[in-house]
């Protein structure tokens, strides 16, 4: 069984993004649920499809926000989106097609999306977005650069 998944979500400071963070929060315990109570496979598979469905709808929406705000963060943002979407689609199908169970490394995959990228890579990229709706007169401040003692060429 999975580690406890946590009861709510940081914030990344976007009202529409922190809603549709909560709603994939509950769509993977509905999941999770399914596969603890030994719910048919095809259920589970059911459930990944509509989970799969709307993350194309939240990721379109991080997306634009991103694209509009910070779009220099829009590509490797958007290269995560699809390598999960693809992964969804992919194992969805090969069930609908061939049977079988659901692959335990599908749902870790899904979970690791639910708590580590919404935590981490949301919290980061769209805390900017946030931070540029809020104040969109200031820009943000350059990254820091950092200097490293290098060695001398020999």
């Amino acid at each position: 069984m999975s580690p406890q998944l946590p009861d709510q979500l940081v914030s990344v400071g976007v009202d529409v993004i922190d809603e549709q963070h909560e709603v994939l929060l509950r769509m993977y315990s509905d999941i999770e649920q399914a596969r603890t109570v030994g719910a048919p496979e095809g259920l589970v598979v059911e459930r990944l499809a509509d989970f799969h469905q709307f993350a194309r709808i939240h990721f379109a929406t991080e997306e634009s926000l991103l694209a509009e705000h910070v779009p220099e963060r829009l590509a490797p943002h958007r290269r995560v989106h699809e390598y999960l979407l693809e992964r969804l689609r992919t194992a969805i199908v090969r069930y609908r097609r061939d049977g079988g169970p659901v692959p335990e490394a599908l749902v870790r995959l899904v979970r690791g999306f639910v708590v580590d990228h919404t935590q981490e890579t949301d919290t980061r990229d769209l805390a900017r977005v946030s931070e540029r709706i809020r104040r969109p007169d200031r820009p943000d401040p350059k990254p820091q650069e950092h200097h490293h003692a290098t060695r001398p060429s020999r």
